[in-house]
């Protein structure tokens, strides 16, 4: 009988570094980051399961910190004149043993 085939690559969620358990992705914004995209955000990651309430809050002030970086410093912009945003993309990913957040912008200098 032949050997079992390999697996398959591991989901493009998950962090290859990390590598273990079953990854879920939470949250994915690829857009203008706006006070009202923060806050449905922020309540997603309030109802996490299985975290303490430290854990949540630090979740959610590094999503915060993430999202004014991106509102704050991205190159690329978008919104009505006088009220543009950064835009970029946030993500959230969630295991049993960790959460792992990502952020990605053009900044100036490397764009336009």
């Amino acid at each position: 009988m032949p050997d079992a085939p390999p697996p398959p690559p591991s989901s493009a969620s998950a962090p290859p570094s990390l590598g273990i358990g079953h990854w879920s992705l939470v949250i994915n914004h690829h857009g203008p980051l706006t006070q009202d995209a923060v806050v449905a955000h922020g309540r997603v990651l309030r109802a996490l399961p299985g975290l303490t309430e430290n854990a949540r809050h630090r979740v959610f002030a590094t999503f915060v910190e993430l999202a004014q970086n991106i509102a704050r410093y991205s190159a690329e912009r978008a919104g009505p004149p006088g009220e543009e945003r950064g835009s970029g993309t946030l993500t959230v990913s969630a295991s049993a043993d960790a959460i792992v957040l990502t952020a990605a912008n053009w900044t100036r200098g490397f764009r336009g």
